[in-house]
């Protein structure tokens, strides 16, 4: 983990307010998806229904949808989804 990640992750922590932002995000953003969803993580595999009420719940599971949706939006602010890079404050 890089220390700008490490930062974020850090502010997040520190604030109960923020981290609850971006759970409603990451449940917004799982409310959009197609109810065909399935999204495998580690030997497991979810629906989308199952992954809500895991992000809402606040387990391991939903903790690493959270973790992996930050990642997704911190790679697509940077560009690197696309191959640009983006100087990121």
């Amino acid at each position: 983990m890089n220390p700008q990640d490490q930062k974020y992750n850090d502010a997040i922590k520190n604030d109960p307010e923020l981290r609850e932002q971006l759970k409603q995000l990451v449940l917004e953003r799982l409310n959009v998806m197609p109810s065909s969803l399935r999204v495998a993580i580690g030997d497991s595999s979810f629906s989308k229904n199952d992954l809500i009420g895991h992000v809402k719940e606040g387990d391991d599971i939903g903790k690493q949808m959270i973790q992996m949706d930050l990642e997704f939006l911190r790679d697509l602010v940077s560009g690197a989804i696309y191959g640009v890079n983006f100087a990121v404050i």
